[in-house]
């Protein structure tokens, strides 16, 4: 049986799903490689935290000592997400704190400089283009 978990407090860069969406923003194919390789054919800890306005499960995902969320946001993945409903588990300050090395660092998303778009605003940007 397979469940779908959205990783707690970030958001990662929009992927396209369908033809019919908009092209991934980058480092999309980079959060999504990452997120396969730490967790494919390993055993996965799910922490379920509460569920989404959309009915998705939120959790904390971890394999071994290593919590998704925060080395998606250390390597410049994500971004802390800070929207309506935001579940952090205790850790919004070590994330917010990861998210701060990765932009000190110039990593992933952060290389964008002036035309980085968050997760948030590009999929704000999305609905209103409809």
């Amino acid at each position: 049986m397979t469940i779908k978990v959205r990783a707690y407090g970030i958001d990662s860069p929009e992927l396209q799903k369908n033809d019919s969406d908009p092209p991934s923003q980058p480092y999309a194919e980079e959060a999504k490689q990452f997120t396969s390789l730490l967790t494919l054919d390993k055993i996965v800890g799910v922490k379920l935290l509460k569920k989404d306005k959309y009915g998705r499960v939120v959790g904390k995902i971890e394999v071994g000592s290593q919590d998704l969320s925060v080395e998606l946001t250390r390597r410049g993945l994500a971004t802390l997400y800070t929207g309506k409903g935001a579940a952090y588990d205790g850790n919004k300050v070590l994330l917010e704190a990861a998210q701060d090395i990765a932009q000190k660092q110039n990593l992933g998303i952060w290389r964008l400089g002036s035309d980085f778009i968050s997760p948030s605003d590009f999929k704000r940007q999305r609905i209103f283009e409809n």
